[in-house]
């Protein structure tokens, strides 16, 4: 096992957690993977349900099989003293495998435990943000409550939310109601990459309005982009900012060709929609649903500079899109410079 990278720890602990742990790693972040042989670490959060493989299965269809610089590990949480759960291990062993993943150079599992005194979203936030420098990638599942009835906040679980808000690596939100029409696999058991539309391949939509975190929006959305998938790159025109759009457009544009270019049967386009309501989440969440976009991404500046010790403060646009679509997955981008 490769040894834990050299990180910065928190100069204060939890709530509740024990004064020993103010100056104690002791959640701990070894990694099964030296820290020169991967680019991203793909971390996904598994508890055994089928939300949580589903999480799985997404990072595969989108994480780069080739080359072996993305790796995928699977995490499961557990309480000091607990053993480790083979089996949600072997189902995500098995899953992985049929989704093409090389098990030998890619793939390895972890079994995380919860420091006494500390809570499971406190030892997870605290993973995200110390393992991998910055190259992690952490992916949740939130079932919540997504009938047209119940409010939007019951669209994200405790877990999800608290993620958003104080995770500095890139969070990707999986939705329950996700699936292609056929299911997630074929009749030989392999993952089929199908968007909630039931077409081959992925549609993902990535919010651009001209900020340096919309830019890295972009660079993490055209980096998931695989054959036969969709990139569109979504500006929200108000009255006050038309001078952008052509800006813009002649930038995208060029840079959606390279992907065409280089990812075989990839389509993308630049897509400029007015704002039509005083909630510009709400004109952004509407034309995702109207497409049937399987994933959007979108960057997002914390709503004032976090202190040590306080939680990140996800951004109002960011959060009302996460809590306001009940279908589509949802990945932000942090501005980690006010970190």
């Amino acid at each position: 096992m490769a040894e834990a990278e050299d990180v910065e720890m928190s100069a204060s602990a939890p709530a509740g957690a024990p004064a020993a742990a103010i100056n104690a790693p002791v959640v701990d972040l070894t990694l099964p993977f030296p820290p020169a042989s991967y680019e991203v670490l793909w971390i996904v959060g598994l508890d055994g349900s089928q939300l949580s493989y589903r999480c799985l299965r997404l990072v595969a269809m989108t994480m780069k099989l080739s080359g072996g610089k993305h790796k995928l590990l699977a995490l499961n949480m557990a309480k000091s003293g607990d053993p480790e759960n083979s089996k949600i291990f072997n189902e995500a062993e098995t899953q992985a495998r049929a989704a093409g993943v090389n098990m030998f150079k890619s793939f390895s599992t972890k079994s995380l435990k919860i420091p006494d005194g500390w809570s499971l979203v406190d030892t997870l936030v605290y993973f995200a943000n110390h393992t991998a420098r910055f190259r992690g990638r952490l992916v949740l599942g939130a079932k919540g409550l997504t009938g047209a009835d119940q409010p939007k906040m019951d669209r994200l679980g405790h877990v999800a939310l608290s993620c958003l808000d104080r995770v500095k690596v890139p969070v990707t939100i999986v939705k329950e109601a996700w699936r292609g029409a056929s299911g997630d696999h074929n009749a030989m058991g392999r993952i089929m990459r199908v968007g909630r539309n039931g077409l081959p391949g992925l549609t993902i939509v990535v919010t651009i309005d001209g900020t340096d975190i919309s830019l890295r929006a972009f660079d993490y959305a055209a980096d998931l982009v695989r054959p036969k998938d969709r990139l569109i790159c979504l500006h929200v025109e108000s009255s006050g900012d038309r001078h952008l759009a052509p800006e813009l457009q002649t930038h995208y544009t060029t840079e959606l060709g390279k992907i065409e270019q280089s990812v075989k049967e990839a389509s993308t386009e630049f897509t400029i929609i007015p704002r039509t309501g005083s909630a510009l989440s709400d004109d952004i969440v509407s034309y995702c649903e109207k497409i049937s976009a399987d994933l959007i991404v979108l960057g997002s500046v914390e709503l004032s500079k976090p202190v040590r010790g306080e939680k990140l403060k996800l951004g109002s646009v960011a959060s009302a899109i996460a809590k306001g679509t009940a279908k589509c997955h949802f990945a932000v981008i942090k501005n980690t410079s006010l970190v």
